[in-house]
């Protein structure tokens, strides 16, 4: 449904995306994960045809954003500021959306109806948004993006600031989107969010892909048997002769201290021993020792990693 290939874009003084493809089908979430300012957002607007790409191709049902309406038609961009008429209902916002998308006049209640029905704001049709929660105000949002009955669903940050309630909300909503066949495109750097939505991710670092794959796959592959190990020192507690001990061994284990040496952390593996021998160089029951903790790596670790 949505195709990038090679898309690269600069301003004059950076570039924002370098080389970035990926795509996404119908009846999928795919999560594109980063930091701020990692390029999710210059993306989002070059698939809305908004940004034209200094090189490389978007394609959406095969055709370009930035040139053809059928395009854009086939797609439903919700930004991350929210974009929707404060002095209308809600019901008006979705008629008002669908029209100027292109959807059909003599259709514009019943498709209001079943989207209404969709984001679960059936009895609040006739408020008008400015008394609206921020959560219920980007469900009116997604909403509006969906009265044309697109193929394709591109969020932008959707639960930035949304109470816990609402978030899970969103998430069921745009699973039931998912599960009727929408391609969804949603773009965050909150990690629970990807691990509870994505069928795959696509990790963008410094306008790069660095990986891409089930959730679980792509954690996979980049650590294999290695654990995530953090060791902490209480240098109170600890002559400096004895903290300069803990630290000469956990060095040795390949760690990588904080500036005053009381945080340590890596990746180990077991398979050699490692970590077996670590926890009996530095048990957790050794003076000044806090804390020595051990467990799996996930897509934190992961984009971490890349960040660095």
């Amino acid at each position: 449904m949505l195709q990038i290939r090679d898309v690269s874009f600069s301003y004059p003084d950076r570039d924002v995306l370098k080389s970035v493809s990926l795509s996404v089908h119908s009846g999928e979430i795919l999560v594109l994960l980063g930091p701020n300012g990692a390029g999710k957002s210059t993306l989002a607007k070059t698939i809305s045809g908004q940004v034209r790409p200094s090189s490389g191709t978007v394609r959406i049902a095969g055709k370009d954003p930035a040139s053809d309406p059928d395009a854009r038609r086939a797609a439903g961009f919700v930004p991350q500021s929210i974009a929707i008429f404060d002095k209308l209902t809600v019901r008006e916002n979705l008629c008002v959306f669908g029209e100027v998308m292109g959807a059909e006049h003599g259709k514009l209640g019943e498709l209001a109806d079943r989207t209404l029905e969709q984001i679960g704001l059936g009895g609040r049709q006739n408020d008008r948004v400015t008394v609206l929660s921020g959560g219920m105000r980007r469900l009116v949002n997604i909403g509006a993006a969906m009265m044309h009955g697109p193929e394709l669903l591109v969020l932008d940050e959707p639960t930035v600031g949304v109470d816990n309630r609402t978030r899970d909300h969103l998430r069921e909503v745009m699973r039931s989107l998912r599960d009727q066949g929408l391609a969804v495109l949603l773009t965050t750097h909150d990690m629970e969010e990807a691990e509870a939505l994505a069928d795959r991710i696509s990790i963008i670092v410094g306008g790069k892909i660095m990986a891409e794959g089930p959730p679980h796959e792509i954690v996979e592959a980049a650590f294999g048997s290695k654990q995530e190990v953090r060791v902490a020192l209480d240098a109170g507690q600890l002559t400096a002769k004895q903290l300069d001990a803990h630290c000469r061994r956990l060095d040795i284990f390949g760690l990588k201290g904080s500036q005053d040496n009381t945080v340590w952390e890596g990746l180990l593996s077991d398979d050699d021993g490692q970590l077996s021998k670590l926890t009996l160089a530095v048990p957790a029951s050794s003076k000044g020792v806090v804390e020595v903790r051990i467990r799996q790596p996930g897509l934190r670790t992961l984009l971490e990693w890349y960040v660095k």
